[in-house]
């Protein structure tokens, strides 16, 4: 007479391990959809900006606390105002002896800025634009993020003007002021 035993099964079948592959295959490709690697790219970079565009401003509000005229002015009445010029285009970049000319050196020279602010930054400067006269400045970039797209308190053009109401991806800027 024949015994059969019981035999246990130790591991796991195919079809088993089919079933937890699909399983975790379609949580990883829901949780890449909710995390949007292309959108933090450009969270992450729009952040980097907006700090920089901070440090600018903050700049030249502290250069005029102290000189009465902005760091693109030679004298109080001398100026050469930027109207949505890059950071590494004058007046914001060039000679700070002439006026209007070399607004970042002038607030380097005054320890507003750091002496390598602007090899630092090279990537994100030409992002910045910076509208002023001689007693005022606003500072702006266009967001690449669809967060900073909707979340921006101010909206500009890029000559400065505030109120833009238009397609905020293409035309707006956002903007410290």
């Amino acid at each position: 007479m024949r015994v059969y035993s019981a035999r246990l099964n130790k591991g796991f079948t195919l079809l088993e391990l089919v079933i937890v592959v699909a399983i975790v295959a379609a949580l990883a490709v829901g949780l890449l959809a909710a995390l949007d690697p292309l959108e933090q790219i450009n969270k992450g970079n729009d952040t980097a900006t907006n700090n920089v565009m901070k440090q600018i401003y903050d700049a030249s509000i502290r250069f005029f606390s102290i000189r009465r005229f902005m760091p693109w002015c030679a004298t109080a009445t001398e100026c050469l105002n930027p109207t949505g010029t890059a950071l590494d285009v004058a007046p914001m970049a060039g000679d700070p002896t002439v006026a209007g000319g070399g607004a970042i050196a002038n607030m380097q020279n005054n320890r507003e800025l750091r002496p390598n602010f602007l090899v630092n930054y090279a990537r994100i400067a030409p992002q910045i634009i910076v509208t002023g006269t001689a007693t005022t400045v606003r500072v702006c970039y266009q967001p690449t993020s669809r967060t900073f797209q909707t979340e921006s308190a101010n909206f500009a053009n890029r000559q400065g003007t505030v109120g833009c109401t238009q397609n905020p991806r293409l035309t707006c800027w956002a903007c410290i002021f």
